[in-house]
């Protein structure tokens, strides 16, 4: 009987102070993780990327029509430069187009990759011209 005063007493007791158990809600933290979200992405610099602009020529890839002001570089799927038939380095290339425009500064460079020439390694060649100052320069396609 004693014991069953006892565990009354403690019932009321506990209705009477309602101990609650401590329950992590999620809406509030789902809601906080949103804001930040938002505030991230206005707050992030949405600048623009490096852009190469490539202009296409409507020069034949034919020796006969090449004239005197033309320097086209040929690169192969090897990624093997050529000037006209010789075959050359990058850094050696990049001095006769600099020489050549201290001589003639409308000298046109064409560019002329093979088909099937992986797209990173043409991008390279270009990285290279326009690290080094050469930023006029066109596109060839090529018959081969």
């Amino acid at each position: 009987m004693r014991n069953l005063n006892r565990l009354q007493m403690q019932l009321s007791l506990l209705k009477r102070y309602k101990v609650s158990i401590s329950i992590i809600k999620l809406t509030p933290l789902i809601d906080v993780l949103f804001i930040l979200l938002i505030f991230a992405m206005l707050v992030t610099d949405h600048q623009k990327f490096r852009q190469i602009n490539l202009s296409v020529s409507t020069h034949s890839n034919n020796e006969s029509q090449i004239t005197l002001d033309e320097l086209v570089i040929h690169i192969r799927m090897d990624g093997e430069l050529f000037i006209g038939n010789k075959r050359s380095t990058l850094v050696s290339i990049l001095e006769t187009i600099k020489h050549k425009k201290e001589k003639k500064p409308n000298v046109s460079i064409l560019l002329s990759p093979d088909k099937g020439l992986p797209f990173f390694k043409f991008i390279k060649v270009v990285d290279q011209m326009r690290s080094s100052g050469i930023t006029n320069f066109n596109i060839i396609g090529n018959d081969n």
